[in-house]
């Protein structure tokens, strides 16, 4: 009997094919792939139900007394090659990993389809080191005044191998998802701004990464501008009254610099600030912000110094989000609480600290 449906072939075995005639041995049935080759198979625990998996992305059950294939389970072109099946205690759920680090839990006798997919560190595929250590160094370096030399031998101390070009390109990719996964977590800010900007040395320039914190110093956001005149600032507007965690602000303060008038004006033309948003010019307002800059002035100067913009962009996402985090920004998570806080970076990625 051939089940089109399936594309396996299904049949009573002939004498030729149980040569031995071993007493209470006895071959049921012959399932034959027709259009793939036959990867892993499980056995239900009621043993009336055989998976079997082939080189795609495709889980067929099939009854074992009538030879038929009763149900497919297929996934996602992105789940890739099954590796293994398995059957839960209670024989209604199978459980099917992929080569995409993915677990895949679907009922058997229901058309439900997918109950769950989780993707298992997907952000790490093809990383030469574990989870826990990438973000270790990405968090160290982000943190404290290191280099990537320094975080080469204190990984060398530990027994692990790991050149300080991996510790620079682990910081450019994790860095920004640091960032941007621990946005949702943020309390609110004030809504009394203090804007002000700093001098990024990048190569042999320097460029001008503009900063806004509340009265209290929580930082609401930052950009880095090649440039400081009016249209960086309005563009740092934009992207600060985007901040999910921002109140509508009541007032700015800034410095003395010519442009933020100008920018201020044209933003509220625009509709980007609020009408009844002041501009205060006041210097001794800001004391609170340039405080603040030196947390991040230290650590861009043990780096020394950038050599492209882009790296110094995707870094400082990265010293700027971890200065959040030791500001005790983050909910429910206390300020001196360093445990708490690696623990935090970690579940962001779902690793185990």
């Amino acid at each position: 009997m051939t089940n089109e449906h399936s594309g396996y072939e299904s049949r009573q075995p002939t004498k030729s094919e149980n040569p031995n005639h071993l007493p209470g041995v006895k071959l049921m049935r012959i399932l034959r792939p027709r259009i793939a080759f036959l990867g892993r198979i499980a056995w239900s625990p009621d043993g009336r139900t055989i998976a079997s998996s082939s080189e795609y992305d495709t889980v067929r059950l099939w009854n074992i007394e009538t030879g038929e294939c009763f149900r497919i389970l297929k996934g996602s072109n992105d789940y890739g090659s099954v590796l293994s099946i398995a059957f839960d205690p209670s024989g209604h759920i199978l459980a099917a990993s992929t080569k995409n680090n993915e677990v895949i839990l679907q009922f058997i006798h229901y058309s439900l389809g997918n109950i769950f997919l989780m993707q298992n560190n997907s952000s790490f595929k093809w990383r030469r080191f574990e989870p826990a250590v990438i973000l270790l160094c990405v968090r160290w370096y982000s943190r404290y005044q290191l280099s990537y030399r320094d975080l080469e031998e204190m990984m060398r101390e530990r027994g692990l191998s790991v050149d300080h070009t991996t510790v620079w390109r682990s910081v450019r990719k994790y860095a920004p998802e640091i960032n941007k996964r621990i946005r949702p977590h943020l309390k609110l800010a004030g809504a009394s701004y203090r804007v002000d900007e700093t001098y990024i040395k990048v190569w042999k320039s320097c460029k001008y990464l503009y900063r806004a914190v509340d009265k209290e110093g929580n930082t609401i956001e930052f950009m880095l501008s090649a440039k400081r005149d009016v249209a960086a600032a309005k563009r740092f507007f934009k992207k600060m009254m985007r901040a999910k965690h921002r109140r509508l602000p009541f007032s700015i303060s800034v410095d003395k610099n010519a442009v933020y008038p100008d920018a201020f004006t044209s933003s509220q033309d625009e509709k980007v600030l609020p009408k009844d948003c002041a501009l205060r010019r006041v210097k001794y307002l800001n004391n609170v912000i340039e405080q603040d800059h030196r947390f991040i002035k230290k650590k861009v100067r043990a780096s020394q110094c950038f050599k492209t913009f882009h790296t110094a962009e995707r870094t400082l996402e990265g010293i700027e989000a971890m200065n959040m985090i030791r500001k005790g920004q983050v909910k429910r998570l206390g300020r001196g609480d360093a445990q708490g806080q690696a623990k935090f970076v970690a579940s962001l990625f779902q690793v185990a600290a």
